[in-house]
């Protein structure tokens, strides 16, 4: 549910909530170990299937934006949400896999914050600037089991609790100078 409204200011306000649940999703495939960065997924070693019986997506965002035909416009904006997902099994060809019964989703984004600016120098001159910021990614710490044999210890990486731990906080600043040129023919 959301609701608009232009401030006499010329300042828009948006707010939006939401309450997302299913009974019944279907079972994932996902890799444990940096998750994030793998493109090739289906060739790792550290496949696991999440068997969950509901998740909920919830939350909450706060939009403000200023935009006239003055020299600077800016926005910025806030959500609160939450991601989580109950299981009921995780299971892997290769080791037994810890789980909660109720976990945070795969990016879950417990706090986001973002602001932006454009100002105008001229008709040709632009600069932007923009500040993002959120909470940590959950994601699986791996660990390392021992098994003492005959020839000597030998050492298993294993995966911890799923989504057991969050990445650190992620902040972004990015600028933008632009030229607008005109050229002849096109």
């Amino acid at each position: 549910v959301g609701i608009e409204h232009r401030l006499s200011s010329g300042i828009d306000v948006r707010l939006e909530a939401y309450d997302i649940r299913s009974s019944n999703p279907n079972p994932t495939f996902r890799n444990w170990k940096n998750d994030l960065y793998q493109f090739h997924q289906q060739v790792e070693d550290d496949r696991i299937a999440v068997y969950p019986t509901a998740f909920s997506r919830r939350g909450f965002e706060v939009f403000v934006r200023r935009s006239t035909e003055g020299r600077f416009n800016w926005m910025g904006s806030y959500a609160l949400a939450f991601n989580e997902e109950t299981l009921d099994s995780v299971t892997s060809y290769f080791y037994e896999v810890p789980h909660d019964r109720i976990i945070d989703a795969p990016f879950d984004q417990r706090h986001s914050l973002m602001f932006g600016g454009t100002y105008n120098f001229s008709k040709t001159w632009t600069l932007n600037l923009s500040w993002s910021f959120h909470t940590g990614w959950p994601y699986t710490r791996a660990r390392i089991d021992t098994v003492a044999s005959s020839g000597g210890d030998v050492y298993y990486l294993r995966p911890g609790p799923i989504n057991g731990d969050r990445l650190p906080t992620y902040s972004s600043i990015n600028t933008r100078i632009t030229r607008h040129m005109s050229f002849r023919g096109g």
